[in-house]
């Protein structure tokens, strides 16, 4: 009995004493603390979960509350190691509750207070910076977390513990005396995984551009976690690695050839942590060609008409190839296919040449050259021409020439003494008409004529048929100087009533003006000597005024410029030849 009252009185002994420890160590921490820094510490708590080894990852170990009743600051923070092997750590981490006492911690959303710096010891410091502020009477929860090491070994214990004067706050150290609460961790291998990853959704069949990329787009999940994921073109047995985004997404960009219109077949393969895999089907990206070809079709060309122009189309390219090329040569007429086609223009003119090039997927381009084909053909030469000497002077006329341009330019007149040429051309400038007087001529001679046809290119056609006339005919030679000048002013006339592209209006006005002239010579025949000059002075006066008004006319493009010089020119000769009778 007294040995179980002894046991029974030791037990109590025991259960006081380390009641009274444990107590007077709590009221001793508290006292020193409240004398010091006024902090008290509601909760130290060991989180210390096991720790599976997958990487360096953030893992809580101890979590604290403390009441500040000064608002002082949480300067520094000292955290013991007691594991197995100190490199089992990377870094220490201090977190702060974001909302405040009572929370689970979260690395997203908890405030990084600060990190160790590295360390050989199994001491790890942190400082605080800028220091941590209490609010006044706030409970505050603090972590310790610690970055396991990928060098971690398995079946290690990871334990941290706060030792007195560990914490300083408001330049005060604590806890003052005493060990809080500790954990520990171990650290553990792997579990193994057997189940692959699964492909939720992969961009499938798609279509592509030459010379552009395809995006390829893999969404996968995993009971674990999906690392990485491969993308293999063409029965490529590498692969190639596809790009990560958020929510186990992967991106790769496939490069669609500029010179081929060939389908491209791909697979992509995703893979988890433990090694597992999981492959799609083989899908293919349909190539479509949108690049239209070049089109060159060469450089500009002069040549004549009737000849064999040549074309080449060889400097044209596509990316693919060009099937095709369609000539169309501008003249109503001529197409061609073919890179190298010919081509004959009956006709001079300038032509514009068109060549489409088109690709196997019906892409096209154009280009085009100019073609100016020259005129060496002649025109006919004129006909009928036929020659009667009058009044001094030769009236010359003929049939009109044609030319494939649509119209002559003009005629040259030829005259001879002999038949056959060689002729002396008479005019200085073309003849638009088909008549010409030739009031230079000898009296008692023999002239033989001849006349040609001249187009816009410059090309004269044949002489016509000879026309030969005697100064010495049958018709008497004039009897005075008048009758010669009438005979000029009369043939002159004929020539305006003759013209056709001359407004009607306007050959009235010029053939009244020449009516007049030959209305005052023929009164000057019948004058003296003194009332014949003033005639002849107004006769010469009327025709100077029939010069302004060809030239007039002329400016407004009334009167062609080479019937204004012919005319102007004859009207001169008459007005020199009574010049000549007056000063006589």
């Amino acid at each position: 009995m007294e040995k179980k009252s002894f046991i029974f009185g030791l037990k109590w002994c025991c259960a006081f004493l380390m009641l009274l420890a444990t107590y007077g160590l709590m009221f001793g921490a508290v006292a020193n603390a409240a004398t010091s820094t006024t902090l008290t510490t509601s909760d130290i708590a060991d989180l210390t979960p096991d720790y599976v080894r997958t990487g360096t990852q953030k893992v809580p170990m101890l979590t604290l509350t403390l009441t500040d009743a000064l608002a002082e600051e949480f300067t520094k923070a000292k955290i013991r190691y007691s594991g197995t092997d100190k490199s089992d750590i990377s870094a220490v981490h201090l977190y702060a509750e974001s909302t405040g006492s009572g929370g689970s911690f979260d690395p997203a959303t908890d405030i990084l207070l600060g990190t160790s710096s590295p360390t050989t010891t199994t001491v790890f410091t942190i400082n605080l910076g800028p220091a941590f502020a209490f609010r006044p009477n706030v409970p505050q929860q603090f972590y310790f977390v610690v970055d396991i090491a990928d060098t971690a070994l398995e079946g290690n214990i990871v334990d941290l513990r706060i030792y007195k004067s560990d914490l300083t706050i408001g330049g005060n150290d604590w806890p003052d005396e005493g060990i809080n609460p500790d954990g520990s961790s171990t650290i553990q291998s792997l579990p193994t995984d057997s189940t692959p990853p699964v492909i939720n959704s992969v961009t499938g069949n798609t279509s592509g551009t030459t010379g552009e990329v395809t995006t390829i787009t893999v969404v996968a999940t995993d009971n674990v976690d999906v690392v990485s994921a491969k993308i293999f073109i063409d029965g490529d047995t590498a692969g190639l690695d596809m790009a990560e985004s958020p929510d186990n997404t992967f991106t790769f960009d496939v490069p669609v050839p500029s010179d081929s219109t060939e389908n491209i077949a791909y697979q992509v393969t995703i893979y988890d942590q433990a090694g597992n895999s999981a492959a799609s089907n083989i899908y293919t990206v349909t190539v479509t060609d949108n690049d239209d070809p070049v089109a060159e079709a060469g450089a500009d060309q002069t040549v004549d008409e009737d000849t064999t122009v040549s074309f080449d189309a060889s400097g044209s390219s596509d990316n693919i190839g060009i099937v095709s090329y369609q000539w169309n040569f501008g003249d109503g007429v001529g197409t061609a296919s073919g890179s190298s086609p010919t081509y004959i223009y009956p006709e001079p003119g300038t032509y514009t040449v068109t060549l489409t090039a088109a690709d196997a997927a019906g892409n096209t381009s154009l280009d085009s050259l100019v073609v100016t084909v020259l005129d060496i053909t002649p025109p006919t030469a004129p006909t009928n021409l036929s020659a009667t000497y009058s009044g001094g002077a030769v009236s010359l006329s003929w049939q009109a020439s044609s030319d494939n341009s649509g119209s002559v330019a003009g005629y040259n007149i030829y005259r001879s003494t002999s038949s056959g040429g060689p002729y002396e051309k008479l005019n200085s400038s073309l003849l638009v008409a088909t008549n010409y007087l030739d009031a230079g001529v000898a009296v008692g001679s023999t002239y033989h004529y001849v006349v040609t046809a001249i187009d816009a290119a410059g090309n004269e056609s044949g002489y016509s048929n000879e026309a030969v006339v005697s100064s010495t005919g049958s018709e008497p030679p004039p009897e005075n100087e008048l009758d010669e000048i009438q005979g000029l002013l009369a043939a002159l006339k004929a020539q305006i009533q003759d013209s056709t592209d001359i407004p009607k209006g306007i050959k009235t006005s010029l053939v009244s003006k020449l009516s007049a002239a030959e209305s005052k010579l023929f009164q000057a025949e019948e004058e003296g000597n003194a009332a014949q000059a003033e005639l002849l002075k107004a006769a010469s006066n009327t025709l100077r005024a029939f010069q302004n008004a060809l030239r007039a006319q002329s400016g407004k493009g009334k009167i062609r410029e080479d019937h204004c010089d012919s005319w102007s020119n004859q009207a001169e000769t008459v007005r020199s030849e009574l010049q000549e009778i007056i000063g006589s």
